[in-house]
């Protein structure tokens, strides 16, 4: 009888402890259990897709239109810390198109974060302290909102909605490496919408939805502060210094859209910087 009751009592205990959990009420809960998820389980293999359209004007002239699409596959080990991604660029300007076949690896080398990159049958190496380490998704910092009573299925997967933003200085994609660590470029011009699809059960993301947008300001600051660099100095040209570079140049990018795809979790075969690599970089 004492062993039916500690049984019983024990039971209770365990579905009281499940009631904590339960499920998340609110959109700060689910990110708390997202971010824990994925600090125990980091992201092992993902795709992504990014799409970007851009044009350029001076004096009301155009310089251009570009369209760039980008397709990815990215892997990743956490013992030692190492990823790599092979990618598809293919870059179309005033209607000639250029593919680039892309092999990226990012790795620790006696404490610093380096990339090797191979492209065009060359192999090159850089110290990129902005590169990440982990594939997994960026959390939202903002604007947050889910719906507890909803939810849908993504990728066969029954998920909870995690919608949110954040800025250019806080997301883990390299832009500071974009614009070459230009201290005129203003991060926080850009804000990036994030629409997380979540595991229900193991709270790890599914899918990411990512809309970059005031990449256009951005680029307007960086060729600003460029070409100011240009004329300093030279004879002649001192008058342009106090010239609005604004009324002159128009630069207009489409929303970026970025979409990820998080196909595993679990540890992957071995990822190896090919020896071929380190001696020709």
């Amino acid at each position: 009888m004492k062993k039916t009751f500690a049984a019983a009592a024990a039971a209770l205990m365990l579905l009281a402890l499940a009631g904590c959990q339960g499920k998340p009420k609110t959109a700060e809960e689910l990110l708390e259990r997202v971010s824990t998820a994925l600090a125990k389980t980091p992201c092992t293999e993902c795709t992504g897709e990014t799409n970007m359209e851009m044009s350029m004007s001076m004096l009301g002239q155009s310089l251009g239109d570009l369209e760039l699409s980008r397709e990815e596959h990215m892997y990743a080990n956490t013992d030692p810390a190492i990823c790599r991604s092979t990618a598809t660029s293919t870059t179309v300007t005033d209607g000639t198109a250029e593919t680039t076949e892309s092999d990226v690896y990012v790795l620790q080398e006696e404490g610093e974060t380096v990339t090797y990159t191979l492209v065009d049958g060359s192999w090159f190496r850089e110290v990129t302290p902005n590169a990440g380490l982990d594939i997994s998704s960026d959390l939202p910092t903002d604007d947050l909102a889910f719906d507890p009573a909803a939810t849908e299925t993504v990728n066969g997967t029954t998920v909870y909605v995690l919608t949110g933003t954040m800025t250019g200085s806080d997301i883990g994609l390299d832009i500071a490496g974009l614009f070459e660590g230009n201290e005129d470029v203003d991060l926080t011009a850009m804000r990036v919408d994030l629409k997380l699809y979540i595991d229900e059960k193991t709270y790890l993301p599914v899918r990411t939805e990512a809309a970059l947008h005031g990449l256009d300001e951005m680029f307007k600051q960086y060729v600003e502060s460029e070409m100011a660099k240009e004329l300093e100095g030279l004879d002649g040209l001192d008058a342009l210094g106090d010239l609005d570079m604004s009324s002159l140049l128009s630069i207009e990018v489409s929303d970026v859209v970025m979409d990820f795809d998080y196909l595993s979790y679990k540890p992957g075969e071995a990822i190896t910087l090919p020896e071929e690599a380190k001696a020709a970089a």
